[in-house]
Order: C-alpha cells, then structure tokens, then sequence
C-alpha cells in the first residue's frame, strides 16, 4: 500500500504544481483584466511567464537577473519600437545575449524572456492613454519588474517540487555562433515586425524564431517540423471550440485547461515539443480571441507561425554550407567521448 501511494502522491504534487504555475503566477493579470487596467494584463502574463520558467528551470539567481535585464530591455524596447532599425538594434542585441547563456546551459530556461520583449516590443500597447512615449515605456518597465517580483517566489518554491534538472552547455565557440545567428535573424525578424505594423502577428512571428532556433542546426530542422505541425493541430482545435461553445465564461475556462495541460507536456519529458504546441495554440487563442474573434486570432497565429517556421528554415539551408560540417564533427566527438 505504502509504494502504491508514493506514485499517486508524486503524480498529486505534479498536478498541483501545474495549476500553480499556470494560474498563480496571472492572477493580478486577471484581476487587472476585470477592472480599468486591461492593458496592463499582457505585459504581466509575459513578465510572469517568463520569469516563473526562469526561475523555476535555471534558479532563483539567473531568475532574477533575467527580470533585471527583461525591465530594462521592456524600458528601452518599447522606446525603440517606433522605429524599425533601433528595434532591430535593441531586440538583437538582447538575442544575442540570450544566445551567449547557451554557453552556460541556461538557454532553454530563459527562453520565454527574449519571447516576452518581441511580444511588448511588437504590439507596443500603451499602459495610460494619455502618457506619452517615454512614460508609458517607464510604465510598461514597471509593470514587467513588479510581475517579476510577484513570480520569482512561484517558480523558486516550483523548483523545490521538480527533479533535478541536467543543463546542456555547449561549446563556447556553438555559443558564440548560435548567438550571432539569433542577433541577426530575431533582429531582421523584429525590423519586418515594426517596418510593416504586424502587431500581436508580429509577436507570434518572433516567438517562433525564438522557439525554432537552436544552437545546433539539426535541432532547428526538427522543432520546425514540429511547431508547425502541432500549430496547425491546434488551429483546428481552436476553430471546432469557438463554433461549438458561445458563452464566453466558458471558453476562458476552456483556455485555461488547455494552457494547463500544455504546462504539463513542457514539465513532462515523456511528450514531444508538437503535443505541448498543439495545446497551448488553442489555449491562447481562445484567451485572446474570446470578445473578439477567436477565428481571426486563430488565422493570424497559424500565418505568422508558418512565416516564422519558414524563415528559421530558410535560414538553416543558408548557414548549413558554413556550419553543417563543423556541427557534425562536435556531434560525432561527442558521441564518441559520451
């Protein structure tokens, strides 16, 4: 009885700190989103994110030194975000230092960061109507610190909760390359973004560099492959939801059991990158379209993310002549030192 129950009660503890993660951390979002601060709500659900993953993956340290830096790239991004060439300027060189943590194994735990500035970049979305330009940067910087502050505390007490995890450091010199390869692609990404007012569109593309582009080519192949199949899965579970369910308390439910259970395909190494895709895309759009237009969210996603797959592909074809051989080299010394 007693080694049946230790299973049940690591899979309660899991499913607990699921909703945690995925509900605590937005709660003054929500509670902002109810009252006359609606725009302060998506700037808090990134921050929170961003920080909450940070934290819980790489440590309360790098966790707050990730909300150090994402205040004051939110302060100068959203400054630069009314001209395309210094947006390009700001959102490469934050890439490039994300890169650089590849150096370090710490990439993937901050990877929603550099997410979270294209999206407050990208959309620009003022916290005060009546603030002008410099205030309303300071008030978005602001609000990213205090969201910060708010979910550092969740993600360290979530990092107690979960196994050990084994960071993957690469060599210095795929570090450096990797960093210059997401500088220059997330940066042109960010320009086409602001030059061509893309908006909440412009987000879902620079996520998706974010997403795809990894330190070794190969990779980039396979999470392409698979962001865009599990996005199109999910822009056909969002479109059967929004015709079946009209009322919309029901679909802000419904949104949020789907971006629950993709919290628990990220936590889970047992599922792969397309299954977490495929719940969270009609967990946001369902979210964000609920009011609006779920349909149109929905199209916009699936647009924007099949550009985005298409230009991380495009830039793998391009940077495999250098490349290609080099990273087979290190694979195949690696595998023979492992």
């Amino acid at each position: 009885m007693v080694s049946a129950s230790k299973p049940v009660s690591k899979k309660l503890k899991l499913i607990t700190g699921i909703i945690i993660v995925s509900v605590v951390p937005v709660i003054p979002g929500i509670v902002a989103a109810l009252t006359s601060l609606q725009s302060v709500t998506g700037t808090w659900a990134l921050a929170a994110l961003a920080i909450t993953l940070s934290t819980m993956f790489a440590g309360i340290r790098i966790g707050m030194l990730v909300a150090l830096c994402l205040t004051i790239a939110s302060f100068f991004g959203y400054l630069a975000a009314g001209d395309p060439w210094l947006a390009m300027v700001v959102m490469g060189v934050s890439a490039g230092l994300y890169g650089l943590s590849s150096g370090k194994g710490f990439n993937s735990a901050i990877s929603m960061a550099p997410i979270a500035l294209g999206f407050i970049m990208a959309e620009r979305t003022p916290i005060v109507d009546s603030a002008n330009t410099v205030e309303n940067a300071l008030f978005t910087a602001l609000v990213v610190l205090a969201a910060s502050l708010w979910s550092a505390p969740i993600g360290w007490f979530m990092s107690s909760r979960l196994p050990d995890k084994v960071r993957h450091a690469i060599p210095r010199e795929r570090a450096h390359i990797f960093a210059i390869v997401i500088a220059l692609v997330s940066g042109m990404g960010m320009w086409l973004a602001i030059q061509y007012n893309w908006k909440h569109g412009g987000a879902w593309f620079i996520m998706t560099l974010f997403v795809v582009i990894q330190p070794y080519l190969r990779d980039t192949w396979r999470k392409s492959l698979q962001r865009g199949l599990g996005t199109t899965l999910g822009f056909g579970i969002a479109y059967v939801v929004s015709v079946s369910i009209k009322a919309e308390w029901l679909l802000y439910v419904v949104g949020l059991v789907f971006l629950t259970v993709s919290v628990g395909f990220l936590l889970s190494p047992k599922h792969n990158y397309w299954q977490y895709t495929a719940a969270i895309t009609p967990g946001i759009v369902i979210m964000e379209g609920t009011g609006t237009s779920i349909v149109t969210t929905d199209v916009q996603r699936l647009q924007f993310t099949m550009l985005g797959v298409a230009i991380a592909l495009i830039a793998v074809a391009v940077l495999e002549p250098f490349f290609g051989k080099e990273e087979k080299k290190e694979l195949a010394t690696k595998n023979s030192l492992g």
